[in-house]
């Protein structure tokens, strides 16, 4: 169904695609660039298919009333043959998916906002960023902070202040919440540029009564 399916946004160039694809009565489309979305179900179809063979095929369906109308074999024959000939698929499409797709909508929703703002008006903050350190350090984690969260408020006097968490895990816990050095979180450092640091050690708790936290938690 469509929970399990993988929405992809298709980008292309429908005069190079009727180019190669002659299909009666035309591209349903006007103009050059066409975008339209697709739920694909997961491990049913790769990129490559998508872009030789199940984009035209869906306009075939749209100017032919349906699947029960296509021939098939011979969409397939042609595929293949322009597959083999050229270097590129008809139109050029492009594939734009998952996290790039979500991170694109928000992109452009971020600049909607920052047009609404009034650049003359005085916001200072604090933003504190606290936990322990699991994925700190991984490049899509600090630089989506930096981007999307600290440059995105646009703050006129801005202060960053980081509580991080060293500490030791229960062996059972140590893959979900593994240690992290400084050595480990530079480059995130380096990027988030906190003005002040606070650490706190965190110790395995072990079992009551020494116990803080309720037992459905890790001790950690």
């Amino acid at each position: 169904g469509f929970y399990e399916g993988r929405y992809v946004e298709v980008r292309l160039d429908a005069v190079d695609l009727g180019r190669h694809w002659p299909i009666e009565g035309g591209l349903p489309w006007s103009g050059h660039e066409v975008t339209f979305g697709l739920c694909i179900p997961r491990g049913k179809c790769k990129d490559f298919a998508v872009q030789w063979l199940l984009v035209p095929l869906l306009v075939v369906y749209l100017r032919r009333g349906g699947p029960d109308f296509v021939n098939h074999e011979e969409i397939f024959r042609h595929a293949e043959t322009l597959a083999a000939t050229l270097s590129r698929p008809p139109g050029d499409p492009q594939l734009l998916q998952g996290t790039l797709h979500k991170e694109k909508l928000y992109d452009l929703a971020r600049q909607e906002q920052e047009m609404k703002v009034d650049a003359s008006q005085e916001v200072s903050d604090v933003i504190c960023i606290a936990g322990h350190l699991r994925s700190f350090g991984e490049p899509e984690v600090y630089r989506n902070l930096r981007k999307n969260v600290i440059e995105s408020l646009r703050f006129t006097a801005l202060r960053t202040v980081l509580i991080s968490e060293f500490g030791a895990s229960a062996p059972e816990e140590e893959r979900q919440n593994p240690w992290r050095s400084w050595k480990d979180v530079a480059s995130a450092l380096d990027t988030v540029a906190p003005d002040v640091v606070l650490n706190f050690p965190v110790h395995v708790e072990g079992h009551p009564p020494d116990r803080l936290c309720h037992a459905k938690y890790p001790m950690s």
